[in-house]
């Protein structure tokens, strides 16, 4: 099996969407919502009766098919994603080819920047391999 690395160095199957994590829990408290009875109850939990059932069912019944990512280079992940747009753009396999890497400001919406440029250059340092 091939591991599966987007160009900001995340690799998919550690990722809770891309190996399916997310949507087998999704799957898995849809099926807990039923098995406890969940709806017959919820209005006895502090806020419960803010919570619409039929809507937290239908969400679930989405999350638990449709957040299995395929990974950014097979056209998963956000529709609009900066860091693989500019990749793409500028023909990089990874961004730590990138003489901008150390700037890029594209990395801020994954919440912590420096991880993935420091995952980045180990990348580098090891050819390409995920460290």
């Amino acid at each position: 099996m091939s591991v599966r690395i987007g160009y900001c160095g995340i690799n998919c199957d550690e990722c809770a969407m891309g190996n399916g994590d997310f949507a087998e829990t999704a799957k898995k408290l849809k099926n807990y919502i039923k098995v406890f009875g969940l709806s017959q109850w919820i209005d006895e939990l502090p806020g419960g009766n803010k919570v619409d059932m039929r809507n937290l069912k239908k969400a679930l019944d989405i999350l638990s098919v449709y957040t299995k990512c395929a990974g950014c280079r097979e056209m998963g992940g956000p529709s609009v994603c900066p860091i693989r747009d500019c990749a793409q753009s500028r023909g990089l396999e990874f961004c730590y080819e990138c003489e901008e890497l150390d700037e890029c400001k594209k990395f801020d919406w994954l919440g912590d920047p420096q991880k993935f440029k420091e995952k980045l250059k180990q990348m580098r340092e090891n050819r390409g391999e995920a460290p």
